[in-house]
């Protein structure tokens, strides 16, 4: 039976369970809805306060990674007695490939430099072994866009890497090309080829087009100094005739096209047979095996 009012009119069923169940549901209703629309920007002034918070982590996060220096950037230290040994020794190289080139005796030759001579040939050649020299170097030449400059040796790959100076501070610049002799028979010239496969500002990476189209614009007036470098370490007949050659074989490889391996001189013709770029590396001779750093082995044929 109904319970009544003092007036007779019947009350509506107070059951607690199912008030409280429809409390519960209104309140889940109630409170679920604003807490997912939350987690969004609901204005024009938030979408764009997030989207500069979103834009200012990836700039300082970019920003780091440009001044980071890589582990394998290990420039020698141009005062070391090690450095400078190293150093001649790179030189004497070099002195030997011209010599071995002009002698019309030699026709096959094998010749390799390792990574520590070019390093430490690099540090001598671009690092004042002094304070003062440095001073006297900056008061000479200005301001320097390139300093320290190193070379990695791995399979098939060389990367060249040096100190830079830009607007966000100094910062390690680095490419790396691979370098391959491409196949050939009896009758077809040997032809290279070296393809700049990544640049990077520190460890950013950056398109590889970046280089190209800047060397492909100063190649011109960095010719010059391509025929002096030709012409000190192979005189200046060589650098007369193969300096063009060697420029034109630049162009080459800016444009991403095989280049010919074979270099003519006034009296004689020399042809690059294969180039080979291996890393760190062990051989096993005698039973004994040996260590051997990194290098660049190049067999050439003259006649």
């Amino acid at each position: 039976m109904r319970e009544q009012n003092i007036k007779g009119t019947p009350l509506k069923n107070t059951d607690s369970s199912s008030n409280l169940a429809a409390f519960t549901q209104a309140g889940t209703n109630h409170f679920a809805s604003p807490r997912r629309r939350g987690l969004l920007p609901r204005t024009f002034t938030g979408w764009l306060l997030t989207l500069l918070v979103i834009f200012l982590i990836i700039w300082v996060a970019t920003w780091l990674l440009m001044l980071a220096t890589p582990s394998w950037y290990r420039p020698m230290n141009p005062n070391s007695q090690l450095t400078q040994h190293q150093a001649g020794q790179a030189q004497a190289a070099l002195l030997n490939l011209h010599n071995s080139a002009q002698d019309p005796t030699i026709s096959h030759i094998t010749w390799r430099i390792t990574a520590p001579q070019i390093n430490s040939l690099l540090a001598i050649a671009y690092g004042p072994t002094s304070d003062s020299a440095r001073t006297a170097a900056q008061a000479r030449t200005g301001f320097r866009r390139f300093q320290a400059p190193f070379v990695r040796l791995q399979n098939g790959k060389i990367t060249l890497a040096a100190v830079v100076h830009t607007a966000i501070g100094n910062s390690v610049a680095s490419a790396t090309v691979s370098v391959t002799t491409l196949p050939h028979g009896a009758n077809q010239p040997p032809m290279g080829h070296i393809l700049i496969e990544s640049l990077h500002l520190g460890l950013a990476p950056l398109p590889p087009s970046l280089i190209t189209s800047h060397l492909s614009g100063v190649l011109p007036r960095i010719a010059p100094s391509i025929q002096r470098m030709i012409a000190m370490y192979a005189g200046a007949g060589y650098a007369r005739t193969a300096g063009p050659q060697v420029i034109a074989s630049i162009q080459d490889i800016l444009a991403g096209k095989p280049f010919p391996l074979t270099i003519s001189f006034r009296y004689r013709r020399v042809t690059i047979t294969q180039i080979r770029v291996l890393g760190p590396h062990t051989s096993i001779k005698g039973g004994i095996r040996r260590r051997h750093p990194a290098e660049i082995l190049i067999k050439l044929r003259s006649d």
